[in-house]
């Protein structure tokens, strides 16, 4: 089985993933762009279960989302590194920042989100599905 490994800057803060990723993209929205320096936050999805937490705790900031939902970004407290990100309308995902990743060139965007938001002098890659806001979740199955 697959297992991924990551952290914030100054190590304060250590985590395993278990298994693969489920998606990954890049969020466009104005408070990524806050959380992520005027960029988008690029992020890798997972099952909250395959995420454990080896060392330090996260701080979470909530806001609420366009919808109204609470929206979680978790960063170190120490060094400030954005970790991970939560939203209680979907509770069993967790979007880890792929800055966190101790090998980020695993990284593949497949789709990008809130392109709405983006500023002007962003630049998508044309080859990707883009969204206005939200990517929508795939239908149920069965």
């Amino acid at each position: 089985m697959t297992t991924h490994t990551g952290g914030c800057m100054c190590q304060a803060i250590r985590f395993e993933i278990t298994g693969e990723f489920l998606g990954s993209g890049a969020c466009y929205c104005r408070e990524c762009q806050y959380t992520c320096g005027g960029g988008p936050a690029n992020a890798v999805v997972v099952q909250k279960w395959q995420m454990k937490l080896l060392k330090g705790q996260p701080h979470t900031h909530w806001t609420k989302s366009e919808t109204g939902n609470p929206i979680g970004r978790s960063f170190c407290a120490v060094c400030g590194t954005p970790l991970f990100g939560m939203n209680e309308s979907r509770p069993d995902y967790l979007p880890i920042m792929v800055g966190a990743l101790d090998d980020p060139s695993e990284f593949r965007p497949m789709a990008l989100s809130w392109v709405s938001s983006a500023q002007p002098w962003h630049r998508f890659d044309p080859e990707l599905p883009k969204f206005d806001k939200n990517i929508p979740e795939p239908p149920a199955k069965g």
